[in-house]
């Protein structure tokens, strides 16, 4: 209530009662009080902040390692070419050395033809000796698959990654795209090795010699009793795709450089450039991810050299036959696959004594370190049937080179 004084001078002034004010006051100070509440925090801001913090950490080592791939496969690149194949795709090739017949080395599965680097000096001195990189592998391109719209040229080639397709790639860089000296003495490791017996299949006349080094053949894919298919598929593919993973985020490149990671060829028995590129692969994708595709679809591949074999029998007797076989199959004397090995052995053994081979070499050691551990037995095997197909087309000559080579 408002009570109205009238001054001395005439003029009334209104009066607030003390209930009022009371209310004015109170009023007052909660308005002050609201304000001193400070704010809550925006906790979802927070959160955004963290989640790109997060992203940005994941991004950086995957784009460091891309921007070095890019860098390194210039500065990497071993000697060869880089050879058009058709279908938009490129494969790597080396040759050195000089003279008939042409010594072609096909590496193990999942593996570039570093595999080799022990081997091929030994070679050089005797004939020309030539390496490469399968589809996808090394330096070579990945197989282009045009899923847009249907190929028919494509429909007729094998699926890629099988040996079907290997060996047509194989027959287009040495024939096509490249025109090496036949005939060919073919070397080959694993599913290197069933490439090598499908191409001979097909082109005898072209084919000297076969060097078979711990092969693949059709047996060991078939039947629930042979454990050893699942166990070596398992270990591989498992592991590959792990590999294949941490390469494409950048952590195998971190791994490297804080010694965490070792490469698949012991560095201290290779060059230095050869330890930076297995480096180099380990860290690229596209190398990874080719090599889980060889050992996923080695059972088709084993499974096209089967349907071969019942076209036209590979017979050992028209191509002189080499195979050498490993005692175990890793370094873990434990490992159950080791045991499965040996199985695997007498499924080998017994393929190629039935089919006529008569030269069989037992190795110490472990197929996974074979080509390495044993480069100068292996060179000495391909030394032998270079000699054997010299003899035979110029014996007098031949002759000649060996009283020359044992003096």
């Amino acid at each position: 209530m408002v009570v109205i004084k009238r001054r001395a001078n005439g003029t009334d002034t209104p009066k607030k009662e003390q209930g009022d004010s009371t209310a004015s006051s109170k009023s007052t100070s909660r308005e002050t009080a609201v304000q001193d509440v400070p704010p809550e925090p925006d906790k979802g801001g927070r959160c955004s902040g963290v989640l790109k913090y997060i992203v940005l950490v994941l991004l950086v080592p995957a784009f460091l390692n891309h921007a070095a791939l890019y860098r390194e496969a210039i500065g990497l690149k071993p000697q060869g070419e880089l050879y058009d194949i058709g279908f938009g795709q490129k494969m790597f090739m080396g040759c050195v050395g000089q003279g008939k017949p042409t010594i072609i080395l096909d590496a193990p599965t999942g593996m570039s033809s570093d595999a080799w680097t022990l081997v091929v000096p030994k070679l050089a001195r005797i004939s020309t000796v030539c390496f490469f990189d399968r589809a996808g592998l090394g330096f070579s391109d990945r197989p282009f698959i045009n899923r847009s719209k249907e190929n028919v040229k494509d429909k007729n080639r094998g699926a890629p990654s099988t040996t079907e397709r290997m060996t047509e790639d194989f027959h287009r860089l040495f024939t096509a795209s490249s025109t090496q000296a036949k005939p060919f003495i073919l070397v080959g490791s694993e599913i290197g090795a069933a490439n090598a017996r499908f191409y001979a299949q097909l082109f005898e006349d072209r084919v000297a010699g076969l060097i078979l080094i711990n092969p693949l053949i059709e047996d060991m894919f078939i039947g629930e009793r042979y454990p050893w298919t699942g166990l070596w598929l398992r270990n591989h593919i498992s592991g590959l795709q792990a590999l294949q993973f941490s390469a494409a985020i950048g952590v195998s490149r971190l791994a490297f450089i804080f010694g965490l990671m070792k490469t698949p060829i012991n560095h201290t028995i290779v060059a230095d450039d050869v330890t930076a590129r297995q480096k180099y692969l380990m860290c690229k994708p596209g190398h990874l991810s080719s090599a889980v595709d060889e050992y996923f679809f080695a059972n088709e591949s084993l499974s096209q050299l089967k349907t071969l074999s019942k076209l036209k029998r590979f017979d050992p007797n028209n191509v002189k036959t080499s195979v050498l076989i490993s005692k175990t199959y890793n370094k873990r004397a434990d490992d159950v696959i080791n045991k499965e090995w040996q199985t695997a052995k007498g499924l080998v053994e017994k393929f190629f004594s039935s089919s006529g081979a008569e030269n069989f070499i037992h190795l110490p050691g472990s197929a996974d370190a074979a080509l390495f551990e044993h480069s100068k037995t292996i060179a000495s095997v391909i030394e032998k049937h270079v000699k054997i197909w010299r003899m035979k087309k110029n014996p007098q000559q031949a002759q000649q080179n060996i009283k020359s080579f044992s003096m």
